[in-house]
């Protein structure tokens, strides 16, 4: 019997009009007033198991700000990283895995924090390896 142990990494990425990185806390990610943390989370799984992770974010901002926050393949082309808008093959994708709790626009209010769960069902033809995507977090017009 062979024993499925899937890594599968999840990096933060804050996606915004304008990017401004700033300084922040050792195991965050902060541009244009939204912080993330943690910027990168690892977990091993088998086959067939949920994962569930927390992930935290802040607004830094004197304003309230409204984000959407999605789980997505990227590519690696030179030294840029090309978010996937669709998953990939289901047995190495990660995005087709995973959920975002709360799903839809998250309401950021200034310096406060807010705690969303990423879950992911690692399915049971997994292949083997090691798999990695984004926790992308944008910003998005409220709606009215």
């Amino acid at each position: 019997m062979r024993v499925f142990y899937a890594g599968i990494i999840l990096f933060a990425a804050v996606m915004l009009v304008a990017v401004e990185a700033k300084a922040v806390p050792a195991g965050s990610l902060e541009a244009s007033g939204i912080s993330i943390s943690p910027a990168v989370i690892e977990v091993t799984a088998k086959q067939g198991e949920t994962v569930e992770t927390e992930v935290m974010l802040r607004n830094v901002s004197e304003e309230e700000q409204v984000v959407e926050m999605r789980v997505k393949d990227f590519e690696k082309h030179g030294n840029q990283i090309v978010f996937l808008e669709e998953p990939v093959d289901p047995k190495f994708s990660v995005a087709a895995w995973a959920e975002v709790i709360p799903q839809g626009p998250i309401r950021l209010l200034p310096k406060k924090w807010v705690t969303a769960r990423v879950v992911v069902r690692i399915p049971q033809d997994a292949e083997v390896g090691e798999h990695v995507a984004a926790v992308n977090v944008r910003t998005v017009q409220p709606k009215e």
